[in-house]
C-alpha cells in the first residue's frame, strides 16, 4: 500500500502507513490515516479546482458518542483516567453487580459499568462489578474463606486497564495512555507500522483532540504466559463498533509499581462481527474515483455500510457528520490540523481494490452524513477532490 505524508506541521515527520483493511486502530488510526492527504494540502479552490502546495499536519476530530444498542451495553462518561489501582485480596470477589460467566474454550467473561454522565464529558472509568454472596448462616461463619479465583482476579485487572485507557483516550490524557500501552501498541494505534516511542506520540498526540472511546465488554479472557495475556474485546470509537482480541502484556521491572496494575495494552487484532440486530444496510458501490449510493436514507441510530471495490485502488469509506451548513469541500479548504467547524468524524473503514468491507454505525443522531475517501493519488491529490464523496441523511 502507499504511504501517506508525515503527521506533524511543519516537522517533517516520517510517513505514516495506511491500516490495512479491517486493521490499524479503530478511530484513531482511522483518522489519521484516513485523512492523510490533508497533511500535505495547503489549500482548495472549489471554483477553480486547483490545489495548493504541501505542508504537513494531523487532523483532529470533536464528536461526542453514547454508545447504546450492544447485548453487552456499557455507557456513561463521567470517571477518571488513572492507570488503575490492583485490588487487595480482601477486595477481592466481594462487590456487587454483575456476575461472571466461562464462555466455551475456559477462558472467563467480565462485564464492565460505567458511571451514569453526559456524552461530552469525555472520560469513560470502568467499574467491575460481582454478584453479592448471599448472607452466610451463622453456623457456617467460621468456614475459611474460598481462595481467590487467578482467571477472575485477571479479567479484573485487565478489563480495569482496559477500560481506563479508553477513558484516558476520551480524555486526551496522552500523558497516561502511555502509561497504559506499549510503544508497539502507540505505533498501531497512530498507523505507523513500527512502535512509536512514548516521546514522540506525545508530541503527536498533542495535536489531537480525543475521540471518544468507550469499551463495552471485556470477556474471554486468557492468560498466555506470567507476562503476557489476551481478551475480546467489544469497543465504540467515535461511533464506530468493533470486535477485537487485545493483547497486554507486563511492564518492564523497572516501569512497575506495586500500587498499580502492570499490564499494558500491546497490540488489537481485529475479529469479524456481525452488525446488531435492526441495523440498516446501505449499499456503497466504490470506483475510481467516486461512489454510488442508491439509498440515501436510512432509519438511526444503527447503520451497516457495505462497501464493494471494484476499482483498481484502495480507497476507504470515510463517514462525517456535518451540521450548520458544513460540506465536503471544506475539508479541502481548511485542511487543518483539525476539521472544519460543522464536520465531526464519525467512522473509518479500509477497502482494498477489489474487495467487500463493511464499517458498521451506532448510536447515530438524526442528521447529514457524507462519505468521503481522503487517500492520496500518487501525486498527492486527495481522493475527495476529485469527486469521492456521497452523501446519506439518517431520520
Amino acid at each position: 500500500m502507499r504511504e501517506g505524508f508525515g503527521a506533524r506541521r511543519g516537522t517533517g515527520a516520517g510517513p505514516l502507513r495506511r491500516p490495512a483493511a479491517g486493521g490499524g486502530r479503530r478511530g484513531l488510526v482511522a483518522l489519521l490515516a484516513a485523512t492523510l492527504a490533508l497533511a500535505g494540502w495547503t489549500g482548495w479552490d472549489a471554483d477553480r479546482g486547483e490545489a495548493g502546495g504541501h505542508a504537513v499536519a494531523a487532523p483532529r476530530t470533536s464528536p461526542a458518542v453514547q454508545a447504546t444498542g450492544s447485548e453487552e451495553r456499557a455507557a456513561g462518561t463521567d470517571g477518571e483516567c488513572a492507570v488503575p489501582e490492583v485490588a487487595g485480596p480482601a477486595e477481592s470477589g466481594a462487590a456487587s453487580g454483575v456476575a461472571f460467566a466461562a464462555p466455551e474454550g475456559g477462558g472467563v467473561t467480565i462485564r464492565i459499568e460505567f458511571a451514569e454522565g453526559t456524552p461530552e464529558a469525555g472520560a469513560i472509568a470502568p467499574v467491575v462489578r460481582r454478584i453479592a454472596p448471599a448472607p452466610i448462616p451463622a453456623a457456617a461463619r467460621a468456614t475459611p474463606a474460598a481462595t481467590p479465583d487467578p482467571a477472575a482476579a485477571l479479567a479484573d485487572e485487565l478489563a480495569a486497564a482496559a477500560g481506563a485507557l479508553a477513558a484516558c483516550l476520551s480524555d486526551g490524557e496522552a500523558r497516561t495512555v502511555a502509561l497504559l500501552a506499549t510503544e508497539d501498541y502507540l505505533g498501531q494505534l497512530y498507523g505507523v507500522g513500527d512502535p512509536l516511542p512514548r516521546e514522540e506520540y506525545l508530541a503527536l498526540a498533542a495535536d489531537l483532540d480525543p475521540v471518544p472511546t468507550l469499551v463495552r465488554s471485556v470477556r474471554d479472557v486468557r492468560r498466555v504466559d506470567a507476562g503476557e495475556a489476551t481478551a475480546e474485546v467489544v469497543s465504540v470509537v467515535g461511533n464506530q463498533l468493533l470486535r477485537a482480541r487485545w493483547t497486554f502484556v507486563q511492564a518492564p521491572p523497572s516501569e512497575r509499581d506495586d500500587r498499580l496494575t502492570t499490564w499494558r495494552v500491546d497490540a488489537e487484532t481485529p475479529l469479524p462481527f456481525e452488525a446488531p440486530a435492526g441495523a440498516r444496510r446501505l449499499e456503497v458501490a466504490i470506483e475510481e474515483y467516486a461512489f454510488g449510493l442508491p439509498e440515501t436514507e436510512a432509519a438511526g441510530p444503527v447503520v451497516a455500510l457495505e462497501g464493494r471495490n471494484a476499482g483498481a485502488e484502495d480507497h476507504e469509506l470515510l463517514v462525517l457528520r456535518l451540521d450548520g451548513g458544513a460540506a465536503p469541500a471544506d475539508l479541502l479548504r481548511e485542511p487543518g490540523p483539525g476539521l472544519p467547524a460543522g464536520v465531526a468524524y464519525v467512522g473509518q473503514v479500509t477497502v482494498p481494490a477489489g474487495e467487500r468491507a463493511e464499517l458498521v454505525l451506532v448510536d447515530l443522531d438524526p442528521g447529514d452524513y457524507a462519505v468521503v475517501c481522503l487517500f492520496p493519488t500518487e501525486r498527492g491529490t486527495p481522493h475527495l477532490a476529485l469527486g469521492m464523496e456521497a452523501a446519506f441523511t439518517v431520520e
